[in-house]
Parts: C-alpha cells; structure tokens; sequence
C-alpha cells in the first residue's frame, strides 16, 4: 500500500470521522470533538495508514462502524478516478522534483534518464505555438518506453530544429537532425514518415547508445556525457540545459501542479 501524503491523510480521517458519524447520527464536528485532539491527529497522521485505522478503532471505541469505514474507503481507492487522480499525484511529485533540480543545479549533470513527471497534455501545452505543437505525446510516450527523459528530449529537438522551423525537421520530419553529419547535413539526415516516428527512434537511439552503461558512447548519462561523442559543438550541452530551464520554468496551467 502506497505512503499517503499528511493532506491525504487528513481526507481519509476526516472521511472516516463523517462515515462513522452517519451511522451514529451525530454531526462530524462532535465526533471528531470527542474523538480526537489535536495532538492525536497529529500522532495518526505520522503513523502508517494500517495503523491509523487501528488507533481509530482505539480511540472512538467503535470496531464496527470504523471496519466499515475503511472498507468503503478501500472500495472507493479502487476505483477507476481513484486511480487516475493517484496517477495524477505521482506524475505531479516527479515533475516537481524535476524541476527543483533544474531550478538548484547545473543541467548539464542531471541525468536524463529521470522521469519528467509530464502528462501528453502537459507536454502538448509546454509545446503550444511552437512548430512542436501536438507532438506532446509523442516525446511523453518515449520517455515511459526508453527512459529518456520528456523535458530533455523537447529540448534536444527545438534546439537542434529551431522549434521545428528547420528545412531538415519540415521535410524530413527529423527534429534532431538525425545522421546529419556536417558535410552533408540535408542529404545525410534520415527521413522519417513522421515526426512522432522521428521522435521515438531518436529517443531509443540516445537511450541505448548514449545514456546506458553498456553503450557505445557512454561517458555519463548526462548532457556533458552525451556531448563528448554527440555533437562535434563544445558548447552543445549547454545550449539544451537553457532550453530544459526555460521549460520547467513555464507554467503548464494545471492545478495538480505547483
């Protein structure tokens, strides 16, 4: 059973307190009056969910009523939008994290292979207004398939495609100027049906090659690793560490995140 945040856990005794006040016929107020202090709430919210049920059943003296409580509290996490909003709440926590440590460190050591944290609609509206628009899912469903992370590869592909306004990502859906070598850049750049097709054969590319210990060009599973064999411009990393600041610095305008 997952930890549950201190918010969580005042919902769910606060849901309980109103299921066993219900079958009491007292208002939640009064039960949770005489129930409970403020120092016992406190004492519960530290303990383990389990043990919070336990206490509960100590403290209000009704194993019955508070049984009941925690298997209609179960029946309702098991439901399809418990689900989702626990996926939400997860997705929310790695997003932050990520961005606390774009936000505090040199970008150009995080690894990549941490997850972004970002949802496709997320993505999609970092992305908006951009020649990358749409293509939110894509770049999401290549960091759940290769572990490379979603801010890095959207930043590894406005830099290389200027935003997708390059000749090479318009006419050959090739946003990271994939086998572009430097003699022939347009010519030797691969072409790919699509931009989404472009996007996941690139990431497991980077992932396979470039961020796994056993690949051919690991130096370190980070923008400075990666530059050593990557790009034949010194100044590479840096440029795409900017480009992953300015994003975790843009608000996606979704209340699940802070």
């Amino acid at each position: 059973m997952y930890q549950m945040n201190k918010t969580t856990v005042m919902i769910a005794i606060l849901f309980l307190v109103t299921a066993i006040a219900q079958q009491l016929q007292v208002t939640p107020p009064i039960l949770l009056g005489q129930a409970f202090s403020k120092e016992l709430i406190a004492t519960i919210m530290d303990q383990p969910i389990d043990e919070q049920y336990e206490q509960l059943k100590q403290e209000t003296g009704q194993t019955h009523l508070v049984a009941e409580a925690k298997h209609e509290k179960l029946l309702l996490d098991n439901t399809s939008a418990s689900r989702v909003l626990l996926l939400q709440q997860e997705l929310a926590d790695k997003r932050r994290q990520f961005r606390q440590e774009a936000q505090s460190s040199d970008v150009t050591t995080l690894d990549l292979r941490k997850p972004s944290g970002l949802s496709a609609g997320e993505a999609d509206r970092l992305l908006a207004g951009t020649g990358l628009e749409g293509l939110g899912k894509a770049f999401v469903e290549a960091e759940n398939d290769y572990e490379v992370n979603a801010y890095y590869l959207i930043a590894h592909a406005a830099w290389e495609s200027g935003w997708g306004n390059s000749k090479i990502s318009r006419e050959k859906n090739n946003l990271f100027g994939f086998m572009a070598y430097d003699n022939s850049p347009y010519q030797s750049a691969k072409h790919f049906k699509t931009k989404a097709e472009g996007i996941d054969v690139v990431a497991k590319f980077i992932s396979q090659n470039y961020l796994q210990e056993s690949g051919r060009y690991y130096h370190g599973p980070t923008l400075k690793g990666m530059n050593v064999r990557y790009a034949s411009d010194g100044n590479w990393n840096r440029g795409i560490a900017k480009v992953i600041r300015s994003l975790v610095n843009k608000p996606v305008n979704d209340p699940m995140i802070a």
